[in-house]
């Protein structure tokens, strides 16, 4: 069995142990980034080509495995049906019910939305929630106090417990999304957390977040010249011609 080493260019203590060595993109990563993005994509790249050379030629034994994979998770799906949905949807239905109860009940709802992870609360009066009790309840990650009252859930999690919340408001009876005097009435939460320095940091934010795949494709551009280079199909100074 031979051992396969994936590095930056150069001879490194890792290449010096395997039998293999491949390298991808040596380039400076930008300091704004928190992660190494385009050596990561270069190496998850190149990995995706090992993968299907190798399926390529053990296409059969390959096709064995994704179908036992699949009928795995099938079997799963089918496990999960029943008792086990119901005492989950039971558990989120109950967090739902606890967490309208410490923002203050129906009435202090102004509106609320989710996102991947957090459900996004907007209180009438924010006096009236008890976010250290939130922070205590079974199934809750945790609390950040912005804008809105965000409460983390976690993926999967906060679509149900969204639902379970929205069905309560709607069944209460006294809220309504689309009452006007609910939203002249409410009141900012946490007007403190909307300081300049703040807004200046979502400013910078919203600058670079839009760029940012054009960072991975130049990534990925710089690890594909790269391995043309080291395979030798192209030497440096014609590749340079062509792409300039």
């Amino acid at each position: 069995m031979k051992t396969i080493a994936l590095t930056h260019p150069g001879h490194t203590s890792v290449s010096a142990l395997c039998d293999v060595h491949l390298s991808t993109s040596g380039s400076n990563e930008a300091p704004f980034r928190s992660a190494a993005t385009s050596s990561r994509m270069a190496q998850l790249y190149l990995i995706d080509v090992l993968f299907l050379s190798l399926a390529s030629r053990q296409y059969e034994e390959t096709a064995q495995y994704i179908d036992k994979t699949r009928h795995a998770i099938r079997s799963m799906k089918r496990k999960s049906k029943g008792g086990f949905n119901m005492s989950h949807q039971k558990k989120y239905q109950q967090l739902a019910k606890d967490i309208l109860s410490l923002c203050g009940g129906s009435e202090n709802i102004s509106s609320h939305t989710h996102c991947m992870t957090r459900l996004r609360i907007t209180p009438m009066d924010n006096e009236k929630v008890h976010v250290t009790a939130i922070k205590e309840l079974d199934g809750v990650i945790g609390v950040v106090e912005a804008e809105t009252l965000q409460i983390i859930l976690g993926t999967g999690v906060v679509n149900q417990v969204s639902s379970a919340f929205e069905e309560l408001l709607n069944a209460s009876g006294s809220y309504d999304l689309n009452n006007e005097a609910q939203k002249k009435t409410s009141k900012p939460f946490h007007k403190k957390n909307r300081t300049p320095f703040k807004l200046f940091l979502r400013r910078i934010a919203s600058i670079f977040i839009p760029i940012i795949p054009a960072l991975v494709a130049s990534g990925l551009i710089t690890g594909i010249t790269k391995a043309i280079v080291q395979a030798g199909w192209l030497d440096d100074e014609n590749l340079k011609l062509r792409l300039f």
